[in-house]
C-alpha cells in the first residue's frame, strides 16, 4: 500500500481477511503506515493549496479497515 492507493479488489482481500480474522496483525501495521502516508500527503497537499478530497477519502477507508481490525483483535 506503499503507493497511496487502495483500488477495490485490494480493499476487498483485505476487508475479507480481516472478517474471516486473517493475517490482521501484518494488516494492521500495512494500514497504520498507509495513514501515516497519507497524512503527509494531505499536509504536503494544504501547503501547496491543493484539494485533499481523494487523500482524506483514502485515509477515511484506512481508519475504517483499522477499526475493524482492532474489532477483532
Amino acid at each position: 500500500m506503499n503507493d497511496l492507493s487502495l483500488d477495490s479488489e485490494r480493499y476487498n482481500t483485505i476487508l475479507s481477511d480481516i472478517l474471516q480474522g486473517k493475517n490482521l496483525p501484518v494488516h494492521l501495521q500495512e494500514i497504520e503506515a498507509a495513514i501515516e502516508d497519507v497524512e503527509k500527503f494531505i499536509a504536503l497537499a494544504l501547503l501547496r493549496q491543493e484539494d485533499t478530497q481523494e487523500y482524506a477519502a483514502l485515509k477515511n477507508q484506512l481508519y475504517y479497515l483499522k477499526y475493524e481490525i482492532l474489532e477483532r483483535m
